[in-house]
């Protein structure tokens, strides 16, 4: 959805589905902000003003990237984003989804978060995985 109007694309999901593209929502009093990860951020080098725009008061912050560290291996490399683990440590979340790293599934709870890397697909995008379901 790289370079598409996120207005032209909310009014194609249905009413009950929200596009987060660097935005939020609000939904039963929970905060949700959503980033997507597009390889032009990070090459015009804009993508840390792009994490600093996740408001202090997230509750759940979905991106497409992991935070450096954590569910973001794959063989011998990590593929986390060191700008996204800073922001993340600076905010009160209580759930961090992501994906990106598709040999990372999996959750794991740390300094207060539980962050999901909910990959369900493998490296040649077969479907391996189960998806998370959860209940705040």
């Amino acid at each position: 959805m790289e370079g598409k109007n996120p207005e032209t694309i909310q009014r194609h999901l249905p009413k009950n589905c929200f596009y987060l593209y660097d935005s939020g929502v609000t939904i039963d009093g929970l905060k949700f902000w959503g980033m997507p990860y597009f390889i032009s951020d990070e090459l015009r080098g804009n993508f840390r003003q792009v994490v600093e725009l996740i408001p202090p008061d997230t509750d759940v912050l979905i991106t497409h990237r992991p935070p450096l560290g954590i569910l973001d291996r794959a063989g011998n490399t990590t593929y986390g984003c060191p700008d996204l683990l800073e922001a993340v440590m600076k905010i009160s979340l209580r759930y961090h989804l992501f994906g990106h790293v598709h040999d990372a599934y999996g959750i794991k709870k740390e300094i207060g978060i539980t962050f999901i890397n909910a990959s369900v697909l493998e490296e040649n995008y077969h479907l391996v995985n189960e998806a998370f379901m959860f209940y705040v």
